[in-house]
């Protein structure tokens, strides 16, 4: 027998989307936590600053701090294209602050840049 493709089918999924928003969010901390776990907590969030990262950083920020990991300082790294709005590096640190005080746990920022 063939092994499926896909993880989830195109159905599955379009069930998972009509999760109430709740459940949505306990079901991507759990994943968090479980990625935070089997790795020994070697996770790292790319943080682009739009708002597809800023809930993942939050989310992830959330189980960071429900974790036995949570006194080391969460990895986050941003990769500079320089195609970035001005305004973006000043929202990136502010957000930072802000998820470091909300889950009192330390961030460790990281910017690549291309040569």
């Amino acid at each position: 027998m063939a092994e499926k493709e896909y993880l989830y089918t195109e159905e599955e999924v379009r069930k998972m989307w009509e999760r109430d928003p709740e459940t949505q969010y306990q079901i991507a901390l759990a994943k968090c936590l479980e990625a935070i776990t089997r790795t020994d907590g070697e996770v790292a969030v790319s943080f682009s600053g739009g708002k597809d990262s800023a809930v993942l950083l939050y989310i992830m920020a959330s189980a960071w701090e429900l974790s036995r990991h949570k006194e080391r300082p969460l990895m986050v790294f941003f990769a500079d294209t320089t195609n970035e709005f001005v305004s973006a590096r000043k929202y990136r640190k502010e957000y930072i602050k802000w998820i470091e005080e909300k889950f009192e746990i330390k961030i460790e920022y990281h910017e690549a840049k291309a040569d």
